[in-house]
């Protein structure tokens, strides 16, 4: 199912980028890395469902590693978790169970690691503006940049705001030399 869903987020951003009259800038996405999945399988998993509340408490982060993978194996709860506890000794296998975290997220509030991949294949392909946000702010973005799993703070939005900043101003100056004849965008 996720080929598909991939496949179609591919075609309909390119079908956007390729009708749009004006300049277009699209951006790479950042996630709150500090909320847990929204969907976790428990099918075949009877301990895992009750365990959750418990998993999701502030207890010492490995314990919490340890019963995940004990009642829940290996899903999306218990690599968010070793995400969690590898943030600051581990960044690069943090994110990468960050990643596998997004991936077997059964109701996903937050796009696939994928993604951000096919964002920056569309827009190198339909000469879009990238902003890459992941690549000037990090993949891991801190939890206090959101309000929930998805939308940002007024912290968070000031950061992606000044990112933006430069390729909006761009963006509307080739806008304006092109409706006063100078060229075309």
């Amino acid at each position: 199912m996720r080929d598909q869903v991939d496949a179609r987020f591919e075609h309909d951003l390119g079908e956007i980028l390729d009708y749009s009259p004006a300049p277009v800038l699209v951006s790479t996405l950042l996630r709150n890395a500090d909320a847990p999945p929204t969907g976790v399988l428990t099918t075949g998993l009877p301990d895992c469902e009750g365990a959750i509340a418990g998993l999701l408490r502030p207890t010492l982060i490995s314990d919490r590693v340890d019963r995940s993978a004990q009642v829940c194996g290996e899903s999306s709860i218990t690599w968010w978790l070793r995400s969690q506890a590898w943030a600051r000794r581990r960044p690069d296998d943090a994110l990468a169970a960050f990643n596998r975290s997004l991936d077997l997220d059964a109701m996903p509030m937050r796009a696939p690691s994928q993604a951000d991949t096919i964002i920056r294949r569309v827009a190198a392909r339909h000469g879009a503006t990238l902003i890459d946000l992941q690549a000037e702010l990090g993949p891991l973005a801190p939890g206090r940049w959101f309000f929930d799993p998805i939308h940002f703070s007024n912290r968070g939005a000031a950061k992606v705001a000044k990112l933006l900043l430069p390729a909006v101003r761009a963006a509307l100056a080739d806008a304006d030399s092109w409706e006063q004849g100078a060229g075309t965008p």
